[in-house]
């Protein structure tokens, strides 16, 4: 029972120290560049240290709450940058690339026009 909690600790940061180094690679600084993020030479190895001094205070124990602060200060930013890539593939999906701003209608306001964006036209 008593190594119960720092395994637990363990367990939960390891997602996030595993994870963090990667963010210093030219990959993921590249990845963020193309997906808009700004200044991610600068942004992308700052979430990695907040990600790894976060996850490590976690699994030490030692100020746990900050570090789970620093976690969500991780996380915010980085799942609200893959929710939108998400929305970005499937729109690319659906679609085609690249995509068009649409004019708002008053028939958006009334919800019509979800149905008419995704049937072709059949006219000249």
């Amino acid at each position: 029972m008593v190594y119960l909690v720092p395994l637990g600790r363990f367990l939960y940061s390891a997602i996030f120290l595993m994870t963090a180094f990667g963010h210093f690679s030219a990959g993921y600084i590249g990845y963020a560049a193309q997906a808009g993020v700004p200044a991610p030479g600068l942004l992308v190895p700052l979430s990695g240290v907040i990600a790894i001094v976060g996850g490590l205070s976690i699994t030490l124990g030692y100020k746990a709450k900050i570090g789970g602060w620093l976690i969500v200060l991780f996380l915010v930013p980085v799942l609200e940058e893959r929710i939108h890539a998400g929305r970005r593939a499937a729109d690319h999906a659906l679609w085609g690339w690249p995509l068009e701003p649409r004019r708002a209608a008053a028939s958006d306001v009334l919800g019509l026009s979800a149905a008419t964006d995704a049937a072709p036209c059949a006219g000249p």
